[in-house]
């Protein structure tokens, strides 16, 4: 998983945290339901449409996508686990 680091009041006890060498809390980045429909959308087409090299999407491509397009940072299995959610098939 990947995180972001936190804001506002929290930032004062990741500080308090990070002086003591205790581990920091960190807040999930999470796929919006924006962000979901338009993946659905592009894993209709061909990645060769988005000028992509291959005939396929698989998941390291799909996190190359997901990096450049909607600045998210997802492991190849989460990027697996997504497509399968939205209804694809991962090789």
């Amino acid at each position: 998983m990947f995180f972001k680091p936190c804001s506002g009041d929290l930032c004062e006890i990741h500080n308090f945290l990070f002086m003591q060498g205790l581990p920091l809390l960190l807040k999930r980045i999470r796929i919006t339901i924006d962000q979901k429909e338009e993946l659905r959308l592009v894993l209709s087409q061909k990645p060769i449409k988005k000028g992509y090299a291959q005939a396929e999407w698989d998941g390291p491509l799909l996190v190359k996508y997901m990096k450049d397009v909607l600045n998210l940072e997802y492991s190849v299995r989460q990027a697996q686990r997504l497509m399968k959610s939205l209804g694809y098939n991962v090789r």
